[in-house]
């Protein structure tokens, strides 16, 4: 997962902390967890950019001279916006277990950029190779962040990764994706589909794989993860009779969408099928 380009605004999307319910199964040795510290409020981070170096060192890192603009920053930063810079440009030039450092000590003042920082403190483990020290600490990120679901989606891919494939390995990767799944937080909910269906099949239970990428690609067919559910399914094989009304409604959201060939064609199978019942018994689509 790519993290979104640094701008003042992004910074200005950074959210207050609010402390998320414990984890029994995120416990690792490997990262402590975070202890709140002094809020870090929007006086503090107003001169955020102000001086001519750190304008120059932002520059350097938008056009991709990650390297150019740790030139410009201190070897130890003092300041939190200057600790932010540098840890985003040592990110960019691959070096992530300094940038995971100063991520982590940004985290552990609280305040408006804690979700952030932690977000982007598991992204560095994660180029680290430390997986469970990613999920470790993609765990404690708020809900109420503003990429709550990037972080939530993340999060159930190193779940898949780290633990043994089973039931329960999938009952938790559904359990972490349940924020998206039920609506509770704005996202891909077709990408959340995807992953808990990957999480089914490896289980064993393809059935239960089966509806979760059915309901990717029917329910939410504007997503990009919907033709490569599609796929997937398709792959299980013949399953059972979908309900036309919802490959109906699939067709009208194709059109309000402006794609008009696949809705066409998506409402001209339900016309065959309602005119050939057995043929459209099983997929129907």
């Amino acid at each position: 997962m790519t993290p979104r380009p640094l701008t003042l605004a992004t910074v200005a999307l950074c959210v207050a902390w609010v402390p998320a319910p414990p984890d029994p199964l995120a416990d690792d040795p490997e990262v402590e967890a975070v202890e709140r510290g002094p809020a870090i409020g929007e006086a503090e981070l107003a001169p955020y950019f102000i001086t001519s170096a750190l304008k120059s060192a932002l520059s350097e890192l938008q056009a991709g001279r990650a390297e150019h603009a740790l030139r410009f920053l201190p070897r130890r930063p003092a300041d939190t916006p200057t600790r932010w810079l540098k840890a985003l440009a040592l990110k960019a030039a691959e070096h992530p277990k300094a940038a995971r450092a100063l991520f982590e000590q940004i985290a552990l003042q609280g305040g408006p950029l804690v979700d952030r920082a932690m977000h982007m403190a598991a992204l560095c483990a994660i180029d680290q190779g430390r997986a469970t020290a990613a999920e470790r600490l993609l765990a404690q990120v708020s809900l109420r962040y503003v990429d709550a679901d990037q972080v939530l989606l993340e999060r159930a891919r190193q779940t898949i990764d780290l633990r043994v494939a089973g039931p329960r390995t999938a009952a938790r990767v559904e359990e972490i994706l349940q924020p998206i799944l039920s609506g509770q937080i704005r996202a891909d909910v077709a990408a959340a589909h995807l992953i808990a269906g990957d999480a089914q099949l490896a289980a064993g239970a393809k059935e239960k794989a089966r509806s979760h990428w059915r309901a990717a690609w029917i329910e939410h067919p504007l997503s990009a993860a919907a033709d490569t559910a599609r796929d997937r399914e398709r792959q299980l094989g013949p399953g059972g009779h979908i309900d036309q009304v919802l490959l109906v409604r699939r067709g009208e959201m194709l059109l309000d969408a402006h794609r008009n060939r696949e809705a066409l064609d998506q409402l001209a199978r339900v016309m065959a099928s309602e005119a050939v019942p057995a043929t459209g018994a099983r997929e129907g689509s």
